[in-house]
Protein backbone atom coordinates (compact mmCIF):
# COMPACT_ATOMS: atom_id res chain seq x y z
CA UNK A 1 0.00 0.00 0.00
CA UNK A 2 1.11 3.79 -0.08
CA UNK A 3 0.98 3.95 3.71
CA UNK A 4 3.89 1.65 3.66
CA UNK A 5 5.51 2.60 0.67
CA UNK A 6 5.87 6.21 2.67
CA UNK A 7 6.28 4.29 6.31
CA UNK A 8 3.35 5.79 7.67
CA UNK A 9 2.65 2.58 9.17
CA UNK A 10 0.72 3.32 11.75
CA UNK A 11 -2.19 4.52 9.88
CA UNK A 12 -1.53 1.64 7.47
CA UNK A 13 -2.27 -0.67 10.64
CA UNK A 14 -6.11 1.44 11.73
CA UNK A 15 -7.01 0.70 8.31
CA UNK A 16 -6.16 -2.46 7.82
CA UNK A 17 -7.72 -3.40 11.27
CA UNK A 18 -10.51 -1.50 10.15
CA UNK A 19 -11.23 -3.87 7.22
CA UNK A 20 -10.45 -6.87 8.69
CA UNK A 21 -13.47 -6.30 10.84
CA UNK A 22 -16.18 -4.98 7.75
CA UNK A 23 -14.40 -8.66 6.35
CA UNK A 24 -15.21 -10.32 8.99
CA UNK A 25 -18.56 -9.22 9.66
CA UNK A 26 -19.26 -9.30 5.97
CA UNK A 27 -17.97 -13.10 5.87
CA UNK A 28 -16.01 -12.00 3.19
CA UNK A 29 -12.71 -14.94 3.12
CA UNK A 30 -11.44 -13.08 -0.01
CA UNK A 31 -11.18 -9.69 1.54
CA UNK A 32 -9.58 -11.52 4.14
CA UNK A 33 -7.20 -13.22 2.78
CA UNK A 34 -6.18 -10.28 1.18
CA UNK A 35 -5.88 -7.98 3.77
CA UNK A 36 -4.21 -10.55 5.72
CA UNK A 37 -1.80 -10.63 3.17
CA UNK A 38 -1.17 -6.94 3.47
CA UNK A 39 -1.18 -6.67 6.50
CA UNK A 40 1.69 -9.38 6.85
CA UNK A 41 3.98 -7.18 4.17
CA UNK A 42 3.35 -4.51 6.57
CA UNK A 43 4.62 -6.62 9.25
CA UNK A 44 7.63 -7.13 7.49
CA UNK A 45 8.50 -3.73 6.52
CA UNK A 46 8.06 -2.70 10.19
CA UNK A 47 10.45 -5.69 10.96
CA UNK A 48 8.01 -7.61 13.08
CA UNK A 49 8.58 -10.68 11.64
CA UNK A 50 6.77 -12.64 14.49
CA UNK A 51 3.52 -10.95 13.51
CA UNK A 52 4.36 -11.03 9.78
CA UNK A 53 4.57 -14.89 9.54
CA UNK A 54 1.29 -15.44 11.65
CA UNK A 55 -0.76 -13.31 9.45
CA UNK A 56 1.29 -14.61 6.25
CA UNK A 57 0.15 -18.10 7.76
CA UNK A 58 -3.25 -17.83 8.16
CA UNK A 59 -3.23 -15.90 4.66
CA UNK A 60 -2.40 -19.13 3.39
CA UNK A 61 -4.97 -21.09 5.80
CA UNK A 62 -7.78 -18.69 4.36
CA UNK A 63 -6.47 -18.94 0.71
CA UNK A 64 -6.18 -22.55 0.51
CA UNK A 65 -9.88 -22.52 1.91
CA UNK A 66 -10.84 -20.75 -0.94
CA UNK A 67 -9.19 -22.70 -3.33
CA UNK A 68 -8.13 -19.73 -5.27
CA UNK A 69 -4.91 -19.89 -6.98
CA UNK A 70 -3.91 -16.71 -7.11
CA UNK A 71 -4.97 -15.80 -3.20
CA UNK A 72 -2.59 -18.71 -2.74
CA UNK A 73 0.40 -17.69 -4.79
CA UNK A 74 0.29 -13.95 -3.27
CA UNK A 75 0.00 -15.35 0.33
CA UNK A 76 3.02 -17.91 -0.35
CA UNK A 77 4.64 -14.84 -1.69
CA UNK A 78 4.50 -12.82 0.90
CA UNK A 79 5.46 -15.71 3.35
CA UNK A 80 8.53 -16.60 1.02
CA UNK A 81 9.77 -13.19 1.66
CA UNK A 82 9.30 -13.62 5.61
CA UNK A 83 11.52 -16.85 5.16
CA UNK A 84 13.55 -15.60 3.82
CA UNK A 85 14.00 -12.58 5.99
CA UNK A 86 14.17 -14.83 8.98
CA UNK A 87 17.20 -16.73 7.69
CA UNK A 88 14.83 -20.25 7.00
CA UNK A 89 16.03 -20.99 3.32
CA UNK A 90 14.79 -24.82 3.53
CA UNK A 91 11.18 -23.54 4.33
CA UNK A 92 11.74 -20.15 2.02
CA UNK A 93 12.74 -22.96 -1.09
CA UNK A 94 10.14 -25.54 0.06
CA UNK A 95 7.27 -22.46 -0.32
CA UNK A 96 8.83 -21.25 -3.92
CA UNK A 97 8.78 -25.38 -5.06
CA UNK A 98 5.12 -24.46 -3.77
CA UNK A 99 4.41 -21.47 -6.09
CA UNK A 100 6.36 -23.00 -9.34
CA UNK A 101 4.26 -25.65 -8.54
CA UNK A 102 1.34 -23.24 -8.74
CA UNK A 103 2.40 -21.67 -11.85
CA UNK A 104 2.84 -24.65 -13.51
CA UNK A 105 -0.60 -25.86 -13.03
CA UNK A 106 -1.71 -22.24 -13.92
CA UNK A 107 0.04 -23.01 -17.48
CA UNK A 108 -0.99 -26.78 -17.46
CA UNK A 109 -4.86 -25.70 -17.21
CA UNK A 110 -3.96 -22.49 -19.49
CA UNK A 111 -2.47 -24.94 -22.00
CA UNK A 112 -5.53 -27.57 -21.91
CA UNK A 113 -7.89 -24.38 -22.27
CA UNK A 114 -6.09 -23.32 -25.19
CA UNK A 115 -6.16 -27.14 -26.97
CA UNK A 116 -9.94 -27.34 -25.92
CA UNK A 117 -10.61 -23.69 -27.83
CA UNK A 118 -8.52 -24.70 -30.71
CA UNK A 119 -10.39 -28.24 -31.25
CA UNK A 120 -14.20 -26.57 -30.55
CA UNK A 121 -12.99 -23.71 -33.58
CA UNK A 122 -11.15 -27.08 -35.13
CA UNK A 123 -14.51 -28.67 -35.36
CA UNK A 124 -16.81 -25.70 -36.10
CA UNK A 125 -14.92 -25.41 -38.92
CA UNK A 126 -15.01 -29.05 -39.89
CA UNK A 127 -18.34 -28.88 -39.48
CA UNK A 128 -18.78 -25.84 -41.36
CA UNK A 129 -16.97 -27.50 -44.19
CA UNK A 130 -19.41 -30.51 -43.99
CA UNK A 131 -22.58 -28.31 -44.56
CA UNK A 132 -20.63 -26.23 -47.82
CA UNK A 133 -19.88 -29.50 -49.09
CA UNK A 134 -23.55 -30.86 -48.57
CA UNK A 135 -24.99 -27.49 -50.06
CA UNK A 136 -22.87 -28.03 -52.53
CA UNK A 137 -23.52 -31.34 -53.60
CA UNK A 138 -27.67 -30.96 -53.43
CA UNK A 139 -27.20 -27.91 -55.88
CA UNK A 140 -25.21 -30.04 -58.15
CA UNK A 141 -27.94 -33.04 -57.67
CA UNK A 142 -30.23 -30.16 -58.48
CA UNK A 143 -28.48 -29.39 -61.69
CA UNK A 144 -27.94 -33.16 -62.88
CA UNK A 145 -31.98 -33.66 -62.72
CA UNK A 146 -33.23 -30.84 -64.43
CA UNK A 147 -30.69 -30.87 -67.00
CA UNK A 148 -31.81 -35.39 -67.74
CA UNK A 149 -35.38 -33.62 -67.62
CA UNK A 150 -34.33 -30.80 -69.84
CA UNK A 151 -32.83 -33.37 -71.78
CA UNK A 152 -35.76 -35.78 -71.49
CA UNK A 153 -37.83 -32.85 -73.21
CA UNK A 154 -35.70 -32.34 -76.18
CA UNK A 155 -35.65 -36.02 -76.49
CA UNK A 156 -39.32 -36.12 -76.68
CA UNK A 157 -39.84 -33.58 -78.70
CA UNK A 158 -37.25 -34.42 -81.05
CA UNK A 159 -39.51 -37.53 -80.97
CA UNK A 160 -42.86 -35.53 -81.53
CA UNK A 161 -41.06 -33.51 -84.60
CA UNK A 162 -39.80 -36.94 -86.02
CA UNK A 163 -43.37 -38.20 -86.08
CA UNK A 164 -44.74 -35.74 -87.61
CA UNK A 165 -42.33 -35.36 -90.31
CA UNK A 166 -42.59 -38.63 -91.48
CA UNK A 167 -46.25 -38.25 -90.90
CA UNK A 168 -46.09 -35.88 -93.44
CA UNK A 169 -43.97 -37.19 -95.23
CA UNK A 170 -45.97 -40.28 -95.47
CA UNK A 171 -48.77 -37.80 -96.66
CA UNK A 172 -47.04 -36.51 -99.58
CA UNK A 173 -45.90 -40.04 -100.71
CA UNK A 174 -49.72 -40.63 -101.00
CA UNK A 175 -50.74 -37.42 -102.54
CA UNK A 176 -48.36 -37.81 -105.29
Amino acid sequence: TTYDVTGKYRQADSLFNIANDIYKLYNDSFGLAEILVFRARLNLSMNKLSEAINLSKSSIVVSRGLKNKDYLQTALSIYHRIQLQLGDYKEAYLTQTEILNLEIEKHAQNQKKEIAESEAKFKVAELKIKQELAEAQAKQTKRNYISIFLILILVVIFCIVLFYQKKISIKEQTLH
